[in-house]
């Protein structure tokens, strides 16, 4: 997950900010989300089970689909993000060690 955090921290940069502007954009949007999706976390604690589950009470029956489908979400992403930079340091590596292309 390294890998996948030094890519999602580097995207400001990529994207024209300066390191402070970079610094204050990931701060102030982790503060923001932290604000948001907290509230969430206590859900399940109190109902003893886990989000996709509690989801129904919100959502209705097919609820559970919701929290469900973000999570699904977030795993495809990252699962993304380490194929691509594990296959990056595989390639460079293999470049490295047996001067493949």
């Amino acid at each position: 997950m390294c890998f996948g955090t030094t890519v999602l921290g580097a995207l400001p940069i990529l994207f024209g900010l300066g390191w402070w502007a970079a610094f204050w954009a990931i701060t102030v949007g982790t503060l923001l989300d932290t604000a948001f999706f907290s509230p969430v976390g206590l859900i399940g604690p109190r109902t003893g089970t886990n989000s996709a589950v509690s989801s129904r009470a919100f959502f209705g029956v097919v609820g559970r689909l919701v929290g469900s489908l973000v999570v699904l979400v977030i795993a495809i992403g990252f699962y993304a993000l380490t194929a691509w930079t594990g296959g990056e340091a595989v390639v460079a590596g293999a470049h490295k060690l047996f001067g493949l292309p």
